[in-house]
């Protein structure tokens, strides 16, 4: 009589013959499988957010060149250079674009007439998936920081 299934595994661990079943090893292919996929969505996600960083931390630094450049001048400025923005704020994942007032309307209900802000820089991002940013500075002094999908 032929030993069946469980007896079997067991029979041939007991005569010394070692290594695994079929079914164990699809098991375990199948678990591996299963965690390699929980593991990349996590970096994937991890990755984008470290990514949409970069273009938040670009507006904030354009802000503080902003302010700088208005206090010696009295005015603002859509000239990245000029501001200080320089090759060494290289941007991988975000192009910057600095616009000032143009009368249009300043967003969630800030109606400020002609000039509705004193300018907008925006980091429009170069990459799919990522987040675009855009921090607006109004005549009242009041900023807005937005985070949006790129379309």
């Amino acid at each position: 009589m032929r030993p069946s299934g469980t007896a079997l595994n067991v029979s041939r661990r007991l005569n010394g013959q070692e290594g695994f079943t079929l079914g164990e090893v699809v098991l375990g292919a199948v678990v591996l499988g299963v965690l390699t996929t929980l593991v990349f969505l996590a970096y994937t996600s991890f990755r984008d957010r470290a990514r949409t960083v970069e273009g938040e931390f670009a507006l904030n630094r354009i802000q503080r060149l902003q302010s700088d450049y208005f206090i010696q001048t009295g005015t603002y400025s859509d000239n990245l250079a000029i501001l200080g923005f320089t090759a060494r704020d290289r941007l991988q994942y975000y192009k910057i674009q600095v616009q000032l007032g143009t009368g249009t309307s300043g967003g969630e209900g800030k109606d400020l007439g002609a000039n509705s802000f004193s300018y907008q820089a925006s980091a429009i991002t170069t990459m799919a998936g990522l987040d675009n940013w855009v921090f607006t500075r109004y005549p009242d002094g009041t900023t807005e920081l937005r985070r949006g999908k790129a379309p």
